[in-house]
């Protein structure tokens, strides 16, 4: 919670500075910031489907290093079911 408060205050303070405010403020709302670690439980509760998505697929393509899909929607399909009984 600290840490996106700070974030927060430190991009205001950078867009104040900009001649674009409206458009920096408008940029800083958009982001996706979640609370808790990646995979936890505040994680899944605070974040969009899209950004579960893009964290599970980001985990498996490190774990698969030989990039092969079936293998990383395989991985991706599990964090789906650990997600579910969180």
């Amino acid at each position: 919670m600290r840490t996106i408060l700070v974030m927060i205050i430190l991009s205001l303070s950078a867009s104040c500075s900009s001649n674009n405010l409206d458009e920096d403020i408008n940029k800083l709302f958009s982001e996706d910031y979640y609370l808790g670690s990646p995979g936890s439980k505040l994680f899944y509760r605070t974040t969009t489907k899209e950004t579960q998505e893009k964290y599970h697929y980001s985990e498996c393509q490190k774990k698969v290093l030989s990039g092969d899909q079936l293998l990383i929607e395989s991985c991706v399909s599990s964090y789906w079911l650990k997600a579910e009984s969180i």
